[in-house]
């Protein structure tokens, strides 16, 4: 979609904001959306056909405008964003659907946009053309979908719409770049003069993104402009955008009312505060009516006996009997514990609060945590921003060790965490808020262990078992403690079936245990009838584990991005094959070992022709899953393609004496 690029600073801001300043005021503002009038189109951009730079570039983002104007009362604060790009070629004609978030909090209004035709013709998007409406379950929004009409290569298409807030707090970042070609940019802020505020630039190297500020008597006008800039690469597995991308968030810093200045994202204590609240909103306010949690807690605590198999049962309790509502972010809004034990159903903010306070309430000390998932990008230390941060984590001491503990993933256990919490600077909440990083689990932590035992029969059928186990974040990967115990038998036939393309997959038995954190596999396999060759059978050495395809063929030199990988991990598996008399083998795997400082492949092949038996033992370890740098991502190629290019081997088996000197 046209804005994918920009969707990470689509509005999501907690209900909270508006708690803060107590505002709920009904909106209306005007702006560049209501006039008639459009920017013009130049010969130059009419003219434009390609780039030298990027010559294989599908479109490029000719303007990129917004403005945001705080409204001191908060009445009337709004972003009016424009955005005009030129068709390149027929593959820039998908770019012509336009999706745009939105939701209860920010709302969408104003919306108009239009087509330069090649021919000269101007045509208008259409109220027909609008919208088509679906629920974003990562941003707990909607997207509003939209086709611009006539697009085609050499096209213009423009548009234009603003987003309205009940507040005069935004705090989410201005991004100058996307997955297209940039060659003007720019944010204007229009900013009153009783908010103190700050803007906060974060630049990758070799860009230049320049700003200006105008002063009056009773407002600030700061401007940033970003020219000709490239996209961010769009390249296999690296780094968030929001990571790579050019970017100016502006932060209130203060609000000026009645002669005092009350601070706001100031630092992260007044950040802290803020989220925290007083009895009427926010955490304080959350724990205003909880005697229903206290008293639950209390009686997990006596029939558990210890502070840890009482935090263990008060955080299943959490985690299962108060189902998850998918929405990402720190901030409560006007709910108390009660109410969520009531309703059964929580966000991830609200379930942790309710086992912090439980906690509390069995008198097992925790904290609580912010952070923010390594696949959206890095939290920023240096910007006393709350709404950075995505998830709420408790952090207890029990017995001598620290738990971090996260009630929200209904697939998590006690202690465990999903990978993309790993690796991360984390905010512990505290009288003043501490910086702490989440260590990477050891890749041994997440291991695929599979056995399989394949027998050829006489006249060149074959049939075997197989079994594998999974732990730690190889099995988070496939947890759902939503499924069935049918479905979950269905999950892994399918997944079985797609590694065994020939046989057919039967006695599939699977047993996920979500508190070890493990599953356990087994199966049967049997070679189709009409697979079978008669005189030859070809065997993998590789699955279920086998690695397909190497996602990591880009020539190292061409490589721009980092590579950022779900969790390190190790791999050990096994394919024993026997024949009976009358067969040998005639292809057998060769012994391969590489190692490097991201990893190793090793195979090793064993048996006896005498007792007719074969195995070949196969080990792939990732040791991290972040690489930075051209010298860790050519490890990284290399080994990824001895593994592919090994898992691809076959043992060869045929009737007769045709391999009996093998």
């Amino acid at each position: 979609m046209l804005n994918r690029w920009r969707s990470a600073s689509a509005p999501h801001l907690p209900v909270v904001l508006t708690l803060v300043v107590c505002l709920v005021f009904a909106l209306c503002a005007p702006g560049f959306a209501s006039a008639s009038n459009w920017p013009e189109v130049s010969e130059q951009e009419r003219q434009l056909s390609a780039l030298d730079d990027y010559p294989d570039a599908d479109a490029v983002v000719l303007q990129k405008r917004g403005r945001l104007v705080i409204d001191d009362r908060g009445v009337s604060s709004y972003l009016e964003i424009f955005e005009r790009v030129k068709v390149l070629n027929e593959a820039g004609v998908d770019l012509g659907t336009v999706s745009l978030f939105a939701g209860s909090f920010y709302r969408m209004r104003n919306l108009e946009g239009r087509t330069h035709t090649p021919d000269g013709r101007v045509v208008e998007l259409t109220e027909e053309a609008k919208f088509e409406k679906s629920f974003d379950q990562y941003y707990s929004t909607e997207v509003l979908s939209f086709a611009m009409p006539e697009v085609q290569p050499g096209a213009i298409i423009e548009y234009r719409y603003q987003i309205f807030f009940d507040s005069w707090a935004f705090s989410d970042p201005w991004f100058f770049q996307g997955r297209l070609p940039v060659l003007y940019s720019e944010i204007v802020y229009e900013i009153p003069g009783a908010l103190g505020f700050a803007h906060l630039p974060m630049v990758p190297a070799g860009l230049d993104i320049t700003h200006t500020s105008q002063r009056g008597a009773n407002f600030t006008i700061v401007t940033y402009v970003g020219k000709d800039l490239p996209p961010v690469p769009d390249e296999v597995r690296r780094f968030p955008y929001s990571d790579l991308a050019a970017q100016v968030t502006f932060l209130p810093r203060s609000r000026f009312f009645s002669g005092r200045t009350f601070p706001l994202f100031d630092d992260w204590e007044s950040a802290q505060a803020l989220v925290e609240g007083d009895s009427s909103y926010g955490y304080t306010g959350f724990k205003s009516d909880c005697g229903d949690a206290k008293r639950k807690a209390r009686a997990l605590r006596a029939e558990a006996g210890s502070s840890l198999a009482a935090a263990q049962a008060i955080f299943r309790f959490v985690r299962d009997e108060i189902s998850t509502e998918f929405y990402f972010g720190v901030g409560v809004g006007e709910i108390d514990c009660d109410d969520l034990i009531k309703a059964g159903r929580g966000d991830f903010a609200e379930k942790s609060l309710l086992l912090h306070f439980m906690l509390d309430a069995a008198k097992i000390d925790s904290t609580l945590v912010w952070v923010r998932s390594r696949n959206s990008g890095r939290a920023q230390p240096n910007l006393p921003n709350p709404f950075q941060f995505e998830h709420l984590l408790v952090e207890a001491d029990l017995e001598g060790r620290l738990y971090l503990l996260h009630p929200g993933d209904p697939d998590i256990a006690f202690g465990a965490l999903s990978p993309w919490l790993e690796g991360v600077q984390a905010l512990r909440l505290a009288k003043k808020p501490e910086w702490f990083e989440i260590p990477f689990s050891e890749p041994t932590a997440s291991q695929q262990t599979s056995r399989v035992e394949l027998k050829v029969g006489a006249e060149g059928g074959v049939a075997g078992k197989g079994s594998l186990e999974l732990t730690g974040h190889a099995a988070w990967n496939h947890l759902d403690g939503r499924r069935s115990a049918q479905e979950v038998e269905a999950h892994w036939r399918g997944w079985l079936e797609s590694s065994y393309p020939g046989f057919d997959v039967s006695e599939v038995k699977a047993e996920e245990r979500l508190e070890k954190g493990a599953i356990i596999v087994r199966w049967s396999l049997q070679l189709r009838e009409e697979e079978v060759l008669g005189e030859e059978a070809l065997l993998g050495i590789a699955a279920p584990l086998r690695l397909e395809s190497n996602p990591f063929s880009l020539p190292t030199e061409l490589r721009l991005t980092p590579v950022q990988m779900a969790f390190a991990l190790r791999d050990v598996s096994e394919v024993r094959v026997s024949w009976p008399s009358g067969w040998s083998p005639e292809g057998v795997p060769q012994p391969k070992s590489l190692n490097t400082p991201v990893g190793h492949v090793l195979y090793q092949v064993d048996g006896s022709m005498e007792e007719r038996w074969l195995s070949v033992q196969r080990e792939f370890s990732l040791k991290t899953p972040e690489l930075i740098g051209r010298e860790a991502y050519d490890h990284l190629r290399r080994l990824y393609a001895t593994a592919t290019a090994s898992d691809s081997e076959e043992v060869v088996l045929v009737a007769g004496d045709a391999g009996a000197g093998e």
